[in-house]
């Protein structure tokens, strides 16, 4: 069969030459579309619980959170291995699987078994981004705005991480730094006294002042309106005019009682950068199975928008790590390598063939065999 397959091709030169050229066309195609990575992913499928106790100590968080949920989810088809760690106000709990086992599969079974857990009220557990430990392929800090930390985190946390999380295969943007917003309510305990109030009373005139509510409709000929109410803050004073009590007829408001004043979450940390002492910085982590050459090419365009129009003058997103840089040095190490490799081979048999030839025919046919 061979032989005829030789002949074939001595006489029929042309097909042999369109059909490598059909060959050549197919491979360019398959290669603009493959997954170029810098190094392969060994991780196993993997699915992390994330759940906040907040304020709670270890152990409690271990007892309250931790154990219910190591209870609820062992025994989950393909489950390898259960591990489970508990910090201040934290829990961590990380699920192994077997090799083979679908990812989503693993994500939909776990969240299956997690309503079965006996968890304290008010706590939601939630499952951590689509992405393994290699999964991190830019990094960013944010410049600008007077070097204000509050400012930075909030444009961050509601500019710049939901327009990059809204890259395809984009699974998470993770925040480090800066000072996060809140608004404190700090109650005078004398003044509560004084007016014969309470810690509970305060917080829940805060809790129904906040909310939105329906009016229902309101018929009027052959017309029908809808009433409701706006009980959304959109200032500071908004919060310090809300009525806690009423006493002999009149109001008992937010600010006679207490001070309500801009501040921050208790920080963990600080994140500097060359001269910038106090940053923020952004992780982008990439979903399991993605190309990341194409992923990092709609992040870099997201971030041009972002510095471009969405940002406010003065305040850019400065990268200063970005996979695609890793990709090019290890593919620019590998060709080499294997043009430094071939010419030697070719050189060896050239040597001690004395025919260049057998040995140049032998030198093409390398890059073939790589898998």
């Amino acid at each position: 069969m061979f032989e005829a397959v030789v002949r074939f091709s001595l006489a029929n030169r042309g097909a042999v030459l369109f059909f490598t050229l059909v060959i050549v066309v197919a491979g360019v195609y398959s290669f603009r579309g493959l997954t170029i990575e810098a190094f392969p992913d060994p991780t196993d499928t993997q699915v992390t619980v994330i759940t906040l106790y907040e304020g709670q100590p270890t152990e409690e968080v271990e007892r309250q959170i931790g154990l219910p949920i190591e209870r609820a989810l062992n025994g989950t088809p393909g489950l390898t291995r259960l591990r489970n760690f508990s910090l201040f106000g934290l829990s961590n709990v990380t699920l192994t699987f077997a090799d083979g086992v679908d990812p989503l599969f693993a994500r939909a079974q776990v969240l299956e078994r997690l309503r079965d857990a006996d968890l304290p009220d008010g706590v939601t557990p939630e499952l951590g981004p689509l992405a393994t430990p290699i999964g991190e392929v830019y990094r960013y800090s944010l410049t600008g705005a007077g070097g204000d930390p509050m400012q930075l985190r909030t444009l961050q946390d509601w500019v710049v991480r939901p327009r990059l999380l809204r890259v395809a295969d984009v699974a998470d943007v993770v925040s480090y730094g800066g000072l996060m917003r809140e608004v404190h309510v700090q109650p005078s305990p004398a003044k509560l006294a004084s007016y014969d109030l309470t810690l509970a009373d305060l917080e829940a005139a805060l809790t129904k002042a906040s909310r939105n509510a329906s009016g229902g409709i309101l018929e009027r000929g052959a017309e029908q309106m809808v009433i409701r109410s706006r009980g959304l803050f959109s200032s500071l004073d908004d919060i310090a005019v809300t009525p806690v009590a009423s006493r002999a007829g009149t109001p008992v408001l937010v600010r006679d009682v207490a001070t309500v004043t801009d501040g921050w979450a208790p920080r963990q940390g600080v994140v500097s950068r060359a001269e910038q002492l106090d940053t923020v910085e952004g992780i982008v982590l990439m979903r399991r199975g993605a190309n990341p050459s194409v992923v990092l090419e709609h992040v870099r365009d997201a971030i041009d928008e972002l510095n471009q129009s969405l940002l406010p003058p003065g305040v850019q997103v400065s990268p200063f790590y970005d996979r695609t840089d890793l990709v090019n040095i290890t593919l620019h190490t590998v060709g080499r390598n294997l043009l430094e490799g071939g010419l030697l081979v070719t050189l060896v048999l050239f040597a001690f063939l004395l025919d260049l030839r057998a040995a140049l025919i032998v030198g093409a046919l390398m890059p073939r065999t790589l898998r």
